[in-house]
Formats: C-alpha cells, sequence, structure tokens
C-alpha cells in the first residue's frame, strides 16, 4: 500500500510534465540534477494505450458454443478444464458433469460406448445470435446453431439444429458462461435434393478447417 502512495504522485508529476514539455513545443528543459535536455519541437506527445474494452456477451456466448466440437473431443481431465477456462467457477463443474453424462448417451445412442472421444467427428456452427436481457454485470444471450456429429464406424451421422441460451456473469472485465440451456431448433426442412450421406463422408468434410469471413 505504501509503495502505491508513493508512485502515485510521481506518475502525476511525469504526467504533468510530459503536458508541459508538450506545450512549452521545445527547448531546454532542466532536469533534476541542474543540467538541461535538449527536447525537439516536432516530438509528439506521449501517447497512453487505450484501455482494455470489454467483448460484447454475444460474441462470447456465440465463441462458448462454437467450442462444442473441442470440448466433445476431449478427454475427461481436460475436457473439465476446458470447461472451468470460459465459465464461472460456481458452474463450471456443473456444465462438465453435464457434458461427460451427455457424451456417455451419445455414444450409447450410437452403440459405440467404448469410442474413444478424440476420434469423434463433432462442430456447432453459431448463425445468429440475440441479446435477450444485459446489464452492468449480466447478460442472457440466445445463439442459433447448427450441430453435427459423427461418431467412428456409425453409418449414418446426425445434425441439429438447437438454440442454447447461454446466461453470462462479467467477472474482473471478462464475460463467463454462468448458465447453459438448449432447446432443438428451429429446424428447417432438408431439401429433397439433398440425399444423405455416410457417416464416413461427413467425418471427413468435418475434418476440413473451420471457414472464416473474408477480413475477420
Amino acid at each position: 500500500m505504501r509503495r502505491a502512495l508513493i508512485l502515485g504522485p510521481v506518475l502525476a508529476f511525469v504526467l504533468v510534465g510530459g503536458l508541459i514539455v508538450a506545450r512549452t513545443g521545445g527547448g531546454d528543459v532542466p532536469t533534476s540534477d541542474g543540467h538541461s535536455v535538449a527536447v525537439d519541437a516536432e516530438q509528439a506527445p506521449v501517447q497512453l494505450p487505450p484501455a482494455p474494452s470489454v467483448a460484447e456477451p454475444e460474441h462470447v456466448a456465440a465463441a462458448a458454443v462454437a467450442m462444442t466440437g473441442e470440448v466433445a473431443r476431449a478427454g475427461f481431465i481436460s475436457r473439465r478444464e476446458l470447461i472451468e477456462s470460459f465459465t464461472t467457477p460456481g458452474f463450471g463443474p456443473v456444465l462438465a458433469d453435464d457434458t461427460s453424462e451427455q457424451m456417455t448417451a451419445l455414444l450409447l445412442e450410437f452403440s459405440e460406448r467404448d469410442a474413444d472421444p478424440a476420434e469423434l467427428q463433432v462442430t456447432e456452427q453459431p448463425l445468429r445470435t440475440r441479446v435477450v436481457t444485459e446489464d452492468a454485470a449480466a447478460a442472457t444471450v440466445d445463439v442459433w446453431s447448427v450441430l453435427v456429429v459423427a461418431p467412428p464406424g456409425a453409418s449414418t451421422a446426425r445434425v441439429m439444429w438447437r438454440t442454447v441460451t447461454v446466461e453470462l456473469l462479467l467477472i474482473d472485465g471478462l464475460w463467463l458462461v454462468d448458465g447453459w440451456t438448449s432447446t432443438p431448433g428451429p429446424t428447417p426442412m432438408v431439401g429433397p435434393e439433398s440425399p444423405i450421406s455416410p457417416a464416413i463422408d461427413v467425418a471427413e468434410v468435418l475434418a476440413w478447417s473451420p471457414a472464416v469471413a473474408d477480413g475477420v
């Protein structure tokens, strides 16, 4: 605490001195040892770096939903650590446990209980976001997305359109996930000209690099 009190006036003096130098437009400026230092009149005043800005809650919510594939492919321990990296301390363990249960149910559905999660091809693509509520400390965001899963050995892949409601809390300048619920849909109808592809074909495409919009 004492050091902070000492540095405070010194920093204020330096900033004020910088303003004085900038206003005088050059010349000799005396130093503490009695000498003088020439100041370039053309020298621009020192620019302080801008304060870090807080990310928009809808961007944070969409990024969290887009991590579904990475979370699904992670092992049990690394999955928990990954989830806790973008969630609040109280909600992280809850979401990690729920996700592990859902992964077990998913593999059972595909009759692949013993499959290695690392071999899963999973991706979730956020399509649209909507801020439902927002204030200085909390926000709720709906994310409409499409989720595609192609387990190893399965004959067909699965696709699900869903809306994920993400609850966020602002902690130390960061939006962290503090709630997560999802509901199916809204789901567009697949056109008759779109045949169902084998899971291996879908998995091959899911292994491509994520698409990035031009200029992003």
